[in-house]
């Protein structure tokens, strides 16, 4: 796969959308941030797809290209499929959506897993996104708030917590703000830690017990939600409460991204069919998980009460 092309960038011009100018079976470009699902694993947006009636060699000729969290990979990756003349690009995944954004003005671009497509540009606003592209939500910048609630639920009186975050990812600086302002509108204190690669976790965990910190938010991305071993090895040999988005730590909470992936199959198949992408109100993640790890709970001495226990999707 080349990987040292120039990005493609197709600006200035109006073409017709797919359904006036489709004279072959639709294609469809897949741009993921994410890695390629794992041997037996299937790719939720595909399967939505499926679900629709389009099959990749069927009705609809699919290209796919996944950057695995290399953020670098992604420009060269998004040429490539430019290159193949799709009639609909998906990106899955913010950092995908920024460069898809910044890659083509004139193909329908569908994004999905983004937290704030208005504050980071990739739209004008989320009922009327405007020019050529449109998508998913997962609402993270405003669902992290419930992360700081979790995080008094059990440490009460809590007064000050830390919040592991990288600067390479504009996922995680919108999580970052949207947690800092909840809980600073309960009288909380954040300790903004940084780090960039897996080799930084542990000074991250180092420097928030020396701060003495009980309570410590990682903020979900790539780099933090496929560490999920690393991570709770952490939690346990420095006695720290993690709560994230996932199932990485040991409270998880956020949006189904599985879910979201399968929604962003409609917005494919109307655009298909003729819809404007200007014209398709950005979608928000309507279905949300809550994990609890009950052995790191209990290994760094966290009692988890009943009721939150009620309310979880899943507890290991």
């Amino acid at each position: 796969m080349a990987t040292g092309a120039t990005l493609g960038v197709l600006t200035g011009c109006s073409v017709p959308f797919v359904s006036a100018r489709a004279t072959h079976p639709p294609r469809l470009a897949y741009l993921a941030t994410w890695p390629p699902p794992r041997a037996g694993e299937t790719n939720p947006f595909f399967d939505g797809l499926r679900d629709l009636g389009y099959t990749d060699g069927q009705n609809v000729t699919v290209a796919s290209r996944y950057a695995s969290g290399h953020l670098d990979q992604l420009p060269p990756l998004a040429s490539e499929l430019i290159t193949f003349g799709p009639d609909i690009l998906v990106a899955d995944g913010e950092q995908a959506a920024i460069v898809a954004k910044d890659a083509t003005s004139v193909i329908p671009t569908v994004f999905t897993a983004v937290s704030d497509p208005v504050a980071i540009g990739v739209v004008d606003s989320l009922s009327r996104p405007g020019g050529n592209i449109t998508g998913f939500s997962d609402d993270q910048a405003r669902t992290v708030a419930k992360h700081v609630d979790l995080a008094l639920e059990l440490v009460p009186g809590l007064t000050r917590l830390g919040v592991m975050w990288s600067p390479d990812y504009t996922t995680m600086r919108v999580k970052l703000q949207g947690i800092q302002a909840a809980a600073h509108a309960l009288g909380i204190d954040v300790m903004s830690i940084q780090v960039r690669q897996r080799e930084d976790f542990d000074g991250a965990f180092q420097s928030a017990v020396s701060a003495g910190l009980r309570v410590l938010i990682i903020t979900g991305a790539i780099l933090t939600n496929q560490a999920g071993a690393q991570l709770s090895e952490l939690a346990l040999k420095y006695r720290l409460l993690t709560i994230g988005s996932g199932d990485y730590a040991m409270i998880g909470y956020g949006p189904n991204i599985p879910a979201l992936r399968r929604q962003a199959a409609s917005a494919v198949v109307r655009i298909f069919k003729g819809a404007k992408p200007a014209d398709l109100a950005v979608q928000k993640a309507s279905t949300f998980d809550l994990t609890i790890n009950l052995r790191l709970a209990e290994g760094i001495g966290i009692s988890v009460p009943a009721a939150l226990l009620s309310q979880a999707t899943t507890v290991s």
